[in-house]
């Protein structure tokens, strides 16, 4: 038979600092993953432009643009994560003085 245990806290700062540091891995994924596509649709639309319409065109979607999307992008994430993560564990404490979830472990 599984024992029930009741959580009645959970530590906010390291849970949002865990779920900070996730949601940076992420967000440094998803960055570059970005930075690339966005790089490569300009050059085909700059191609497309010079061939089709004669225009030689100039883009601000350029490889110092891209940085700091690489940069703000796991930044944020960590921000949003940590704020959000310290916000959810805050209330739940809150809540589980007077109603704490009970988990079966096996």
């Amino acid at each position: 038979m599984a024992k029930a245990t009741l959580i009645k806290r959970i530590p906010p700062v390291p849970i949002a600092i865990a779920v900070g540091l996730v949601n940076l891995i992420i967000g440094l994924i998803l960055g570059i993953i970005n930075a690339i596509s966005v790089l490569r649709i300009n050059a085909i639309l700059q191609d497309a432009l010079v061939k089709y319409a004669g225009i030689s065109a100039t883009s601000i979607w350029t490889v110092p643009s891209q940085i700091w999307t690489i940069l703000a992008f796991p930044i944020s994430g960590f921000i949003i994560g940590f704020l959000g993560t310290l916000v959810v564990a805050w209330v739940y404490n809150m809540v589980a003085s007077k109603n704490p979830i009970k988990l079966e472990l096996r």
